[in-house]
Parts: structure tokens; sequence; C-alpha cells
């Protein structure tokens, strides 16, 4: 391993980490599950819904807070659009 880097591989299914990918300023949750990394938000939705989700299906947080993952706080899917749109609106608001 490089220096300071760690393996993602060893972590157990369930482990949760913070991730700051893409927009630095909204951090979002990851967990380890069988098939790999996934959001957190998308897992809960996923096991809500009892299906998995489309790669194009976003979960939108309601109150904005990006580390909320709590149920309450998770939109049924919807579109890229549709959460342009929504974001859009709430600016306007």
């Amino acid at each position: 391993f490089a220096k300071g880097r760690i393996s993602w591989n060893i972590h157990p299914v369930g482990y949760e980490c913070i991730t700051y990918t893409g927009n630095l300023k909204k951090p979002r949750i990851k967990i380890k599950t069988e098939n790999g990394w996934m959001y957190k938000a998308r897992y809960i939705k996923e096991q809500e819904l009892g299906r998995r989700l489309e790669s194009w299906e976003i979960i939108h947080h309601k109150d904005e807070d990006t580390l909320n993952d709590c149920p309450s706080n998770l939109s049924n899917p919807i579109t890229d659009s549709e959460h342009m749109s929504l974001h859009q609106r709430e600016r306007r608001s």
C-alpha cells in the first residue's frame, strides 16, 4: 500500500464511513455491503422499497443534510431533472 492510504476492502459488511467526493461542502455516508460500497441513503431506500435502485434514480435529502439518512428525510426515487427542479424551487422560496 502507498504511505497514508488504506485498503477499502478490509472493512466488514455494515461498516460506515463519511466521504467527501464531489462537492466538498456536502459529505455523504457510505456503507459496505456484500456488493461493495454504496451511499447509505440509497441502501436505506432499497431496503424500504425491497428492490435495487436503478443507476438513474436519485434519493433526495428533504432537509438537504446529506448526513441525515433517517428514512423520513429521504425522498422516493426521482430522476436527475426532477432533482434539479426541486432544488431550483427550494432556492426561489
